[in-house]
Parts: C-alpha cells; sequence; structure tokens
C-alpha cells in the first residue's frame, strides 16, 4: 500500500461529509414534498421512487460487484482480462435494464 494513512484520513472525512449532505438533503426532499403536495401525491412519488429503487437494484444483477471483483484481480493479468470482464457483464445488464425501464414505463 502505497497511499499515506492521511490520505486515507482525508479520503474516509470527504466520505463522511458526502454522507452528511446526503442525509440532510434527503430530508430536506422528504420534508418539502410532504408540504408541498397532497397526501396522495406525496404517497405517489414515494411509492414511484420506491418501484424504481427496486427495479434498478435488480436490473445491475450484482455486475458491479463482479466486475470491481474479476477488475481488481487481473490487475496482475492481461487488459484482455479486464476487458472480457467488462464485455461478459454489458449484456445482461443492459437487457435487464432495458426491461426494467419497459416495466417502470408501464406502470
Amino acid at each position: 500500500m502505497t497511499e499515506r494513512p492521511t490520505g486515507v484520513a482525508r479520503s474516509g472525512a470527504a466520505n463522511l461529509f458526502g454522507a452528511a449532505v446526503s442525509a440532510v438533503l434527503s430530508f430536506v426532499l422528504v420534508v418539502a414534498t410532504t408540504r408541498g403536495l397532497t397526501r396522495t401525491d406525496a404517497g405517489v412519488v414515494f411509492s414511484l421512487t420506491s418501484v424504481y429503487v427496486l427495479v434498478e437494484s435488480m436490473a445491475r444483477l450484482g455486475a458491479d460487484v463482479g466486475v470491481v471483483h474479476h477488475v481488481a484481480g487481473a490487475r496482475d493479468g492481461s487488459p484482455d482480462e479486464v476487458s472480457a470482464a467488462l464485455s461478459a457483464s454489458l449484456l445482461p445488464v443492459a437487457v435487464a435494464g432495458l426491461l426494467g425501464g419497459l416495466i417502470v414505463l408501464g406502470l
């Protein structure tokens, strides 16, 4: 590991700050939605957001984790291994994403 501990600490602090900002802005969005819309309209917004998050996470098919695992393992290998891992993950995720998009559009 060539990175100095101060760089790791700085990166961790940036991630913590980003998570805090994300949490605060998510809360502000919920408050603005519930105060600015009727109860029914706010329910529709939150329901559709939940459906989108579920479909999006299912459409990834775990390919993000698999690609990171294979690319990290192929660091000592050839660039062809990295290219093969990316190519192998592209088609299934593209098809699943297309089907998920059609499902969401059909709602």
